[in-house]
């Protein structure tokens, strides 16, 4: 049976199949330069996630992680479909593992709902569990959605 790494990355729409160099079989591990690539966007990914913090701090209902989280589900959307119609390694290094990966974090949401509990707001808790799994979900659906619908309309040539 072949392995994950044999088989190749298809992309939709896509007249031909390409592999991930990173995955061919008897690599070693990714390139430094796709290393670098992922340093570097998760350094940029990780002081806007700081900044955006210290900018708008929350009390309460951590509205600051749940907007990070909802606006990075969305450009992580748009970047699946920009990435199936024109695939970069560098490009999903840098700015989806990178940046989005970074900025997004999962960690922070857990962390908020820790705090919250610990506090006894047992209903935000709950209310920042079910927005930000629902509004995650439902903006990276529509960042997939809007980017293929841009991408359709520019292949056909409408404006």
């Amino acid at each position: 049976m072949p392995s994950r790494a044999d088989e190749p990355d298809r992309a939709v729409g896509a007249e031909q199949e390409r592999i991930d160099p990173d995955l061919l079989p008897g690599r070693a591990g990714p390139t430094p330069t796709v290393i670098a690539a992922v340093a570097v966007g998760g350094g940029m990914g990780t002081l806007l996630r700081y900044w955006f913090g210290r900018w708008f701090p929350t009390s309460g209902l951590p509205v600051t992680t749940i907007a990070i989280n909802v606006v990075g589900a969305l450009a992580l959307g748009v970047l699946v479909v920009v990435l199936d119609r024109r695939p970069s390694l560098l490009t999903r290094a840098l700015v989806g593992v990178g940046v989005l990966g970074s900025l997004t974090t999962f960690s922070t949401f857990v962390v908020d709902v820790d705090r919250l509990l610990d506090r006894g707001d047992a209903d935000l808790a709950l209310a920042t569990l079910v927005i930000t799994l629902a509004a995650g979900l439902a903006a990276a659906l529509l960042g997939m959605r809007a980017a293929g619908f841009m991408a359709n309309r520019a292949t056909k040539g409408v404006t």
